[in-house]
């Protein structure tokens, strides 16, 4: 079969799509998780770069609201978990802080980010490919200095390589780094960050990008609408009950993304690519009732779409509209194979041959089309994707543009000018699905995503109740609303299930659970016990008491009364494994004792006194469902509890419980300090007596 002859003009638009969850809680002073900071001395950098470089090349670079509300927090200063322990000194890192760098600080591509590096290779070859404790042992202060440094090198990429000397020069190095290197190092990358923000905003102000936006919190904005929708992909799936139905959630979500795009680029954006291309009728209506002139979502939805005339043929080249209640909006249909193959295959070949290929492929496309001039539309993720090629893609981001820049009758495009070029062809019906398999398998229908929707759509509920009382002040639920918006987002349904795995599900799924806790916290409520739970592990279990839980009773004065008063005690200790917080934990054990009235806990530690300003606060439930909830203040004495010289409480339990579940917090102000277990809760046995017969 002959190949079709490229048709005499070809319009090619790239979307490049920015975007990380929101990984700092609510009233914390430092980020989980370092993606936002990496990614931004990386490909958020180099493809602005790559772009400066090709000022023929014209692009759409679209970001969520969620992550330039991150941006601009790190470049205003806001700071990580890793970040933080990559300036400690070694020599003051604790034992759990040794381990997680041991275990964390190879989170890059190894055979394209580690093992072209010697010393970084070197350091994995001491680890070992897998993980275990006693690798720690194996290395230095030395070692590990080396280590925190090279982490954060490698996420630099080519076009800061380029622009900045430091980072070559310390590339050349290679060991023996100081702690001035590592100063050094981080300074350069909240630097390098804001450069990329203002690169891009000097490429939207010229015209060579458009700029678009994802939904704030970059939600599954038709699940947010109905959940229901996904009935229409999937038919018998379960779903959540009651459904999720906020349509006004939606509106926010695109009104915030908005604003954002407004404050860091002075650009009001007239398209969307909405989170992972998931459209529906509704959500068509939704962006059209906020006056955007464009969306955007995957070929497999259009092919599973409807026209007036029922006929499709081969004419997919081309921008598509659908009325709404709203008014008309605007499609485009990535197209999913040449998507893909930039997303996931072009990365092990040679990147002439990858951009000649994808070329090749728009113009056979183009010319299956039938259309004068057809319009190929390509849209992907413009961060992940990068790690896994030589030099990050700079090679191929290279061919690429100079490829189409050089092809006859080829020429890029952003997605409101291929508007006023391209007539659009009409939808009686937009099928309800996203990129993947046009449907929304990802995100709802198994028993794990299914249960984090059932947690959302009741803290959805709890925000709307409370929001109504004038009890609660605007700032709260400002406070409160600001913690939605991030548990509603799309990634942490991503992760439930089987469908992916991040290596740190659990740091997700504490995440979402937290982000849920919060939005109760600050309008006054209490979280219900359910959020404790891990959405998919088993239920957190304790380590065994030393001895059994005894029966016994306790003067509740926060001190020592009599030497026989916990003698019949369970003790147990509550610094948490991994806890990257508790350098000076404030507790270090706790014992429990079933006496007539319920069961006594006592809190112990070094730091068990300090300026007054911590509260500590435990939560329990009973296997007959009964709850029990005290917070109490240092230096306090109340009814169920004291603190002074240790923390004495009562929490009431019927007679016939005979197990107990239960958590921990220590809270300095508005932030967590301490917690045990660190996830769900802890279940114990309970001893009977005739004292309940």
């Amino acid at each position: 079969m002959q190949p079709h002859a490229p048709p005499a003009g070809l319009d090619l638009l790239f979307v490049w799509h920015f975007h990380q969850p929101h990984y700092a809680l609510e009233g914390s002073k430092e980020a989980r998780l370092p993606w936002v900071r990496l990614h931004a001395t990386k490909s958020y950098y180099d493809m602005a770069w790559m772009l400066l470089r090709h000022s023929s090349v014209r692009s759409v670079a679209n970001f969520s609201g969620v992550l330039l509300e991150q941006l601009a927090a790190l470049i205003g200063g806001a700071t990580d978990r890793w970040e933080r322990l990559s300036s400690t000194p070694p020599e003051r890192l604790t034992d759990e802080e040794r381990s997680f760098i041991v275990r964390h600080f190879f989170s890059c591509h190894w055979e394209r980010c580690v093992r072209t590096q010697p010393r970084y290779a070197e350091l994995l070859a001491l680890r070992g490919d897998s993980f275990d404790e006693a690798a720690v042992a194996r290395f230095s202060d030395a070692d590990l200095r080396d280590l925190q440094l090279l982490f954060n090198l490698q996420w630099f990429g080519f076009g800061a390589t380029a622009d900045y000397p430091l980072v070559a020069s310390l590339r050349s190095k290679e060991r023996g780094f100081d702690a001035a290197d590592i100063t050094a190092v981080l300074d350069l990358q909240r630097e390098v960050a804001a450069a990329a923000v203002a690169m891009w905003g000097s490429l939207i102000a010229r015209g060579q990008v458009e700029l678009s936006l994802t939904p704030h919190g970059h939600p599954i904005l038709p699940l947010l609408i109905d959940s229901d929708a996904a009935q229409v992909a999937l038919p018998q799936a379960p779903l959540p009950h009651p459904p999720m139905r906020e349509p006004a959630d939606a509106a926010h979500h695109i009104r915030m993304a908005l604003a954002w795009g407004e404050q860091l680029f002075g650009v009001r954006a007239s398209g969307m690519w909405p989170a992972e291309g998931s459209v529906s009728p509704a959500a068509a209506e939704a962006f059209a009732a906020e006056g955007r002139r464009w969306i955007a979502s995957d070929d497999e939805v259009l092919q599973r779409s409807e026209r007036p005339d029922g006929a499709w043929g081969e004419q997919r080249c081309q921008p598509w509209a659908i009325t709404t209640a709203n008014g008309s909006v605007n499609l485009f249909f990535r197209n999913h194979e040449l998507s893909d193959r930039i997303g996931f295959a072009y990365a092990s070949n040679p990147a002439d041959e990858a951009a000649r290929d994808l070329i090749e492929g728009a113009q056979r496309v183009a010319a299956a089309s039938g259309l004068a001039r057809p319009l190929v539309t390509i849209i992907l993720d413009g961060e992940n994707a990068w790690e896994s090629y030589e030099q990050d893609g700079s090679l191929f981001l290279e061919a690429l543009y100079a490829g189409v820049a050089a092809a006859p009758g080829l020429q890029t495009v952003t997605a409101s000018a291929s508007l006023e070029r391209h007539s659009a062809g009409q939808l009686r019906n937009l099928h309800s699905g996203s990129w993947i398999s046009a449907s929304f398998r990802i995100w709802i229908g198994s028993a794990a995503k299914n249960r984090g929707w059932e947690l959302l759509i009741a803290t959805r509920a709890a925000f709307a109740a409370a929001v109504t009382s004038p009890q609660v002040t605007a700032e709260a639920a400002a406070t409160a609303r600001r913690s939605l918006d991030r548990a509603e987002g799309s990634d942490w349904f991503w992760w439930y299930g089987d469908d992916f795995d991040s290596q740190m599900d659990e740091e997700f799924d504490q995440l979402f659970r937290g982000h849920c806790r919060s939005v109760y916290t600050a309008l006054g409520l209490q979280p219900p016990l359910a959020l404790e739970e891990p959405v998919v592990a088993a239920p957190a279990v304790a380590q065994l008491p030393s001895h059994p839980i005894g029966l016994g009773e306790a003067q509740l004065d926060g001190r020592d009364s009599h030497f026989f008063e916990w003698r019949d005690s369970a003790a147990i200790e509550v610094i948490p494994r991994g806890a990257m917080n508790l350098a000076s934990p404030v507790f270090r054990t706790m014992r429990l004792m079933r006496g007539r009235a319920g069961l006594y806990l006592r809190l112990d530690g070094e730091a068990a006194i300090g300026g007054g300003s911590r509260t500590v606060l435990c939560r329990l439930t009973d296997d007959q469902g009964v709850e029990a909830t005290l917070r109490l203040a240092e230096g306090c004495e109340e009814a169920h509890g004291a603190w002074q010289h240790c923390v004495e409480l009562l929490l009431p339990l019927r007679h016939e419980a005979a197990r107990v579940g239960l958590f921990l917090e220590v809270s300095e102000g508005a932030i967590v300090v301490q917690r045990w277990p660190l996830s769900g809760l802890a279940w114990f046995d309970l001893p009977r007596s005739s004292w309940f017969v």
